[in-house]
């Protein structure tokens, strides 16, 4: 999880200097909608993907059950070559409050990596396998015996 955290802060700061650079140059090249301009956009638009991520995590280790039925994987954020960057096990009750969240940071990290690909960078294209999740002590957890739905 503290992972996960980081990469995502790393990922915003280094987007962030893409856009300070972007910036430097943009100024010459307003008037053509240049590349720059989308770097700073999607710089901004990403600027609250991990409070968004820690909220989400909270909610996570925060979602109880009482049967497994209780419990689904959702996906969160977006790999640059498809699919999503981790799940989350999540009790249905908190559905309603999760899934904009969850919805609100994968748009955020899709954002990310079109200003990444813009700027040529490149992925791993690692794929992250839909956990096993289940009722476990009372709380919605990914199981032991599957995989965890998580690159970290």
């Amino acid at each position: 999880m503290r992972l996960t955290l980081l990469l995502a802060l790393a990922a915003a700061g280094a987007l962030l200097g893409c856009a300070a650079q972007a910036g430097g140059s943009n100024s010459s090249n307003s008037s053509n909608g240049s590349n720059g301009s989308a770097a700073v956009q999607a710089s901004a638009a990403t600027a609250g993907a991990p409070e968004l991520l820690q909220r989400l995590r909270a909610m996570e280790a925060a979602s109880t059950c009482n049967a497994a039925a209780d419990c689904r994987a959702v996906p969160l954020g977006a790999r640059l070559c498809g699919g999503p960057s981790a799940w989350i096990a999540m009790s249905n009750a908190q559905m309603p409050a999760a899934a904009p969240l969850a919805e609100r940071y994968t748009a955020l990290r899709k954002a990310a990596n079109e200003a990444a690909e813009k700027d040529g960078m490149v992925s791993t294209c690692q794929v992250i396998p839909q956990p096993a999740v289940g009722c476990a002590g009372g709380y919605c957890r990914a199981l032991p015996s599957g995989p965890s739905g998580r690159a970290d």
